[in-house]
């Protein structure tokens, strides 16, 4: 058990693998009392072990043995790593050195080698690698030491587990961080508090204030007569309300009036709790003015069209007065009435002048 824990404490407190890995073979090899031992590693693009570390008790001199491994590569099956890969079981081979499967018998023989004691590395969905042990004695199996070892590979495996979930969680981050940054729209998102967590690069431009100057502190772009509304959204999207293109007015570090559409939704931890409110804006204050132009223009269009068609129906009876006058005054000219002639005339005038207009 103490072995056990000093291991576990070595996996938790190690910041590399390379680091648990050298502290871990000659914690077990002096704890067990073997002389050497490896640990390999699957390579997944050719499906072979390969030996990445390598230890020796002091008083051993197997540097020629340890140089040997490093440079094999052993298939499932394979010699006495590949043979504990391919059944996934801790392995005793109580002397290697009259092994029929062992590719590295002579040489083992030549250093002295005998036993061997191999454990995989793996969780229940995965296997990593195997931890090996050979010592100079020849050695009757130890169940003990078997099942030990096999749990210590297993806790190794959980180990790898953990970090490559670790390192996909933090290449996911990063991943998200850079979208963030480089999003052609502003993302900001508020805590429960109402204070900024996050600030990106187009918020900054929008609005005028640094993410250093906004971090932490309550958002500053809300206009006074606005907060009320905005503390009521904020309350809404913490309740687990989504609000998607909803038009808000906001306020620049100058001071300017801005129209934005937004879309709020909840900001979630870990743990799926509610810790504040992520909100992405898009800048449309000039497409409002614009907008509002074309209405005008809109406006002014059918008001043309409508004094065009006022005039039309003026100008067709305009024409047909004007034509009977022409006809009442030849008429009048031939009688003795200049005075009407004159009034007609007069009549005429006026209604020729608004036929041309």
């Amino acid at each position: 058990l103490a072995t056990q824990y000093t291991v576990a404490q070595i996996l938790i407190e190690a910041s590399t693998l390379e680091e648990a890995y050298a502290k871990i073979l000659p914690t077990l090899g002096t704890c067990l009392d073997w002389g050497v031992g490896n640990i390999w590693h699957i390579d997944p693009a050719v499906n072979l072990l390969r030996c990445i570390e390598t230890w020796q008790a002091p008083q051993m001199e197997a540097a020629e043995f340890l140089a040997d491994s490093r440079q094999r590569t052993f298939a499932p099956g394979v010699g006495t790593p590949g043979r504990a890969w391919g059944s996934n079981e801790p392995l005793w081979i109580s002397d290697i050195s009259t092994d029929s499967n062992c590719p590295r018998a002579p040489l083992a023989a030549k250093t002295g080698l005998h036993a061997a004691i191999e454990a995989p590395i793996m969780t229940e969905k995965r296997i990593y690698g195997i931890i090996e042990f050979l010592d100079l004695k020849i050695r009757d199996p130890d169940t003990l030491a078997l099942k030990m070892l096999g749990d210590i590979g297993l806790k190794v495996g959980l180990y790898l587990e953990r970090k490559e979930t670790e390192e996909l969680l933090q290449a996911a981050n990063a991943q998200l961080a850079e979208i963030v940054r480089s999003a052609p729209v502003a993302i900001t998102a508020v805590d429960n508090e109402n204070k900024v967590l996050t600030w990106n690069p187009t918020a900054e431009h929008l609005f005028g204030w640094t993410e250093a100057e906004v971090l932490g502190k309550p958002i500053p772009t809300i206009p006074e007569d606005k907060y009320d509304e905005h503390v009521t959204t904020l309350q809404q999207v913490l309740a687990g309300k989504i609000i998607t293109r909803c038009e808000v007015q906001r306020k620049n570090k100058n001071g300017k009036m801005l129209l934005l559409s937004c879309s709020k939704s909840p900001l979630q931890d870990s743990h799926h709790r509610q810790i504040g409110m992520l909100c992405i804006g898009v800048d449309i204050t000039e497409h409002k003015l614009l907008e509002a132009q074309a209405k005008r223009m809109d406006r002014l269009a059918t008001l043309g069209q409508l004094l065009s068609g006022i005039a039309h129906e003026l100008k067709n009876p305009l024409f047909i007065i004007t034509g009977r006058l022409h006809l009442l005054k030849e008429k009048l000219q031939s009688q003795i009435a200049p005075d009407i002639s004159d009034d007609v005339r007069s009549i005429i005038q006026a209604a020729e002048r608004m036929t041309k207009t």
